[in-house]
């Protein structure tokens, strides 16, 4: 460990201290969660010359069959070692057959985005994060003399929400498989990856019962037809991890009731921040969440290996 949080701040080295102490946390305890077989290939290589770091790279295993790039870096003139790297590592990974392997780059990293697209990764898409401040909100709300036409839901009484846990995983899996059909969601990423494998990537490995999960389901008319997948990253911050509707449900104005739950259990909880990702090609959803305030916060490319 004590080499592979050496690795993790060298390759971070320009970040903050504080991002840097969560980016070695988080590479520890995927280390530690991870089976002895791929501990190997998730501690950071490091080219070394003359008894200095020159080069380097690391990958965290994530649930449900994902490998994903922590970080990559490279001094001037040793970019083509850190490219090396990174090949070996996905090599490494291909022979262990896994379906998606993965680097997000935030999209003013030049550099990290230059080395992956040499390792042969093509960018997928960009995503775009956006932030809700849950206190202005409900304080611009409690003074606004009418509700915007934009906001306009369906009556309350149509809407029907139940945990997920109603449902079993199994079930559950293919529930949400059924929300992918014509996604603007990363769609390329589609059939990558099993329903289960998807299932426990979400779970990251939680239960269905976790308190930090918020995990629920819209039923309309008695019938199941989209999922709400909300996350406690701690007492502030509420992440809206996914949501989705089965086709038939779609363009009725339940994105926006669903949008409109995300924030009531934000507010609800006495979170702060509600926080989500969401393609930029998938234009309804990013329409949906202005709607409703969110702001740009930072955007992210998405690079992956070719199936």
């Amino acid at each position: 460990l004590d080499n592979l949080e050496a690795g993790v701040r060298w390759i971070h080295a320009d970040s903050g201290p504080a991002e840097v102490e969560l980016l070695v946390l988080e590479a520890c305890q995927r280390y530690a969660e991870s089976e002895s077989r791929h501990k190997m290939w998730q501690s950071p290589v490091i080219h070394w010359q003359g008894g200095q770091r020159m080069a380097g790279s690391y990958f965290k295993l994530l649930s449900g069959n994902v490998a994903t790039l922590g970080g990559a870096r490279a001094e001037p003139g040793w970019e083509q070692a850190a490219v090396d790297l990174i090949l070996r590592q996905i090599e490494r990974f291909n022979n262990l057959k896994l379906p998606q392997i993965q680097a997000i780059v935030r999209a003013d990293d030049v550099a990290t985005a230059a080395l992956v697209q040499r390792a042969g990764m093509t960018l997928l898409t960009e995503i775009e994060h956006l932030w809700l401040d849950v206190l202005a909100f409900h304080s611009l709300a409690a003074n606004a003399s009418s509700e915007p036409a934009a906001r306009r839901l369906l009556p309350p009484s149509v809407l029907q929400w139940w945990p997920a846990n109603v449902l079993d995983d199994s079930s559950l899996a293919q529930f949400i498989d059924k929300t992918f059909a014509d996604t603007l969601d990363c769609p390329a990423l589609n059939g990558r990856r099993t329903p289960d494998e998807v299932l426990n990537g979400f779970l990251d490995g939680r239960t269905l019962g976790d308190p930090r999960l918020k995990w629920e389901l819209l039923k309309v008319d008695a019938e199941i037809v989209g999922c709400l997948f909300l996350q406690h990253h701690n007492s502030e911050l509420l992440e809206l991890v996914y949501m989705g509707l089965v086709p038939t449900a779609r363009g009725r104005g339940l994105g926006k009731a669903m949008v409109a739950r995300a924030i009531e259990v934000a507010h609800r909880s006495a979170c702060s921040t509600l926080v989500v990702a969401v393609d930029r090609d998938n234009w309804p959803a990013l329409n949906v969440y202005r709607d409703w305030g969110f702001q740009p916060h930072q955007r992210l490319q998405v690079w992956v290996v070719p199936s």
